[in-house]
């Protein structure tokens, strides 16, 4: 499988997609165990490459897997879309006792 990054520009419009995407969602982060989850699915890929960016958008993995807007690019996805609350309806997200972030609440913001 070909490890090669898409473009410059590609890279950088995709990772300004993604900032957007998290800045307008109220930069929502994933709890502690899906990020471990996402990382973990990311080391086992293929089109992870050298610099543990993807080779399919470009993107840097450990900042793409805390992040609630982000998805994985590859046929079919290694990680399952987030979602926040049924319907659109607020949750709090918990986080685990190891977990240095603080606790998320979608209604609030905080």
């Amino acid at each position: 499988m070909d490890k090669k990054l898409p473009s410059f520009l590609q890279m950088m419009t995709n990772y300004a997609i993604s900032s957007a995407k998290h800045i307008a969602n109220g930069l929502k982060i994933t709890t502690e165990e899906q990020y471990r989850n996402r990382l973990q699915a990311c080391h086992e890929c293929p089109h992870l490459n050298e610099n543990k960016r993807c080779s399919l958008c470009g993107c840097p993995v450990e900042n793409k897997a805390y992040r609630v807007t982000d998805y994985c690019p590859d046929t079919p996805p290694r990680w399952e879309k987030l979602t926040i609350g049924e319907e659109g309806k607020p949750i709090s997200i918990k986080k685990s006792q190891n977990d240095p972030r603080e606790d998320y609440n979608s209604e609030t913001g905080y």
